[in-house]
């Protein structure tokens, strides 16, 4: 049992060591890599893009999900004496970067990897409304005042037509600049994602270093 438990804790740390290193890779190299090789060739920087978060989101869901659920397992499995807290920090580290890369980044990455933004634009329609008039009032034979008959108070319905402003959202491709200021605050973003998932690395291995001394 305990030897299953060691492998359980270090699958649990590599997992976790090679997602937070992905994310350093990606935003110190790869991404201004990327952007250095593609500087005349937008079509191709697109491409490169698109893939590269692909292949990082499957790689930082899976490899996030196993090491969440090893630690879990070798927390719930171990014996009182093992149940140290460094297996909980551990375990959540992926659900917090997880939540951090979803309200900081995910938005962003989904804009480049359709390529595309919604712009709200306003343009002038032509309505019919229907009004209502007041009913004609009629003039006195006997010094030409202008008075309502209670008889005749049934209100008019005029109907025109005027001119509204109308917003219309439209889907256009993103500008170029518009692209890279996207992928500068992406690759903000995921730096800080990879230091909250170092930060559970590290705790992992230190705990882990502590539990077999």
């Amino acid at each position: 049992m305990g030897k299953c438990l060691t492998i359980v804790k270090l699958v649990g740390i590599g997992s976790l060591g090679i997602t937070s290193g992905s994310y350093f890779l990606t935003s110190f190299q790869l991404i201004p890599k990327i952007v250095a090789n593609t500087a005349s060739d937008y079509k191709s920087l697109k491409e490169k893009i698109c893939k590269l978060f692909v292949s990082l989101r499957l790689s930082f869901w899976s490899l996030g999900s196993i090491s969440s659920y090893l630690f879990y397992q070798a927390y719930s499995k171990s014996p009182s004496y093992g149940k140290h807290p460094y297996l909980i920090y551990a375990a959540l580290t992926f659900p917090i970067a997880l939540g951090y890369n979803y309200y900081y980044s995910f938005n962003n990455e989904q804009k480049l990897i359709k390529n595309e933004e919604e712009k709200i634009i306003y343009r002038q329609e032509k309505k019919t409304v229907t009004e209502v008039s007041n009913p004609e009032e009629d003039t006195s034979p006997l010094d030409n005042s202008s008075y309502n008959d209670l008889g005749n108070q049934t209100p008019k319905l005029e109907e025109k037509e005027v001119e509204v402003t109308v917003p219309v959202v439209n889907r256009v491709e993103l500008a170029e600049e518009t692209y890279k200021s996207i992928l500068s605050q992406i690759s903000e973003s995921h730096l800080y994602t990879g230091v909250i998932l170092g930060t559970g690395f590290l705790l992992s291995v230190i705990g882990y270093i502590g539990d077999n001394v």
